[in-house]
């Protein structure tokens, strides 16, 4: 058992425990053998999350890179308090377009209303703390550590929305969300996943994967799989690739999962094989 994930913030948490939740997303990953230890995306509340660290026992000046599953507020926001504590320099590495604007829009009785849900706007003493590492190809941050890079083929359902627009430098449309990407594990047991929303599709992502590694088993997929829209019929089809194409991988769900998806993957493919991943759960492989 050479690597640990854990959950250090997202919508859930176990009665009885003291953690902060919220809409969002935090893992810390360490490599037990090499000492490397990453975050991947930090969560909306700061505070929460330092809260959160203090609680795991994670200093933030431990944290040797930061890297980003997307540019959206839940999963970006908590980087400000993060970089006021720390007191030396940070590698966060990610798509170039996590720090593009990104807006959602709706309606509110006649009017149309776009708020901000992008990349945080940081002073510049805490923009001298970061050493950007911007890709969109797949990438090893470890020996056996990976982002996948850009999620370019998604002939099934992905979480992409109207509603969620970005600026392409010339005006505002339809955020395709090329920046989302997955960090991948190679463990003695197979393949782990960690996905921050997976607005890529949960089944676009399983194939990227599964392409850039042949032959390799996908053994668990941890995270937001964005399903909070999907009906039966999809989540049937989902739960049917998943047995017969990845032989029925371990999903540790959470965040905008979305609770109707979570049960229904539950109940199809049962409790040992779909599990919830709450604020301060671990796993080792």
């Amino acid at each position: 058992m050479s690597i640990q994930v854990t959950s250090v913030y997202t919508n859930t948490k176990e009665r009885n425990t003291n953690f902060k939740t919220g809409h969002g997303q935090s893992f810390f990953i360490t490599n037990l053998q090499s000492g490397k230890k990453i975050l991947f995306d930090i969560g909306t509340k700061g505070d929460d999350v330092l809260f959160n660290m203090n609680l795991l026992g994670i200093h933030p000046d431990e944290v040797d890179l930061i890297a980003f599953s997307h540019g959206h507020y839940d999963h970006t926001r908590g980087l400000e308090s993060f970089l006021k504590v720390r007191k030396k320099e940070i590698t966060i590495i990610g798509h170039p377009s996590i720090i593009e604007p990104k807006k959602l829009k709706f309606k509110k009785w006649f009017f149309n209303v776009k708020i901000d849900i992008g990349f945080p706007k940081l002073k510049s003493s805490l923009k001298k703390k970061i050493k950007f590492l911007f890709q969109t190809e797949f990438y090893a941050i470890t020996d056996n550590i990976f982002l996948s890079g850009e999620i370019i083929n998604r002939n099934e359902k992905d979480g992409t929305e109207d509603r969620l627009i970005h600026h392409n430098g010339k005006k505002w449309e339809r955020d395709p969300l090329q920046d989302d990407q997955s960090l991948i594990i190679e463990t003695d047991k197979g393949l782990v996943i960690i996905c921050g929303c997976c607005h890529s599709g949960l089944l676009n992502t399983l194939n990227h994967v599964s392409q850039t590694f042949e032959n390799k088993n996908i053994y668990a997929v941890i995270g937001g799989t964005h399903m909070l829209k999907f009906n039966e019929h999809e989540l049937e089809h989902i739960s049917k690739v998943l047995v017969e194409k990845y032989k029925k991988p371990i999903l540790y769900l959470n965040h905008c999962t979305g609770n109707f998806a979570f049960d229904f993957l539950q109940q199809k493919l049962g409790k040992e094989t779909v599990k919830p991943f709450h604020t301060g759960y671990k796993l080792s492989f």
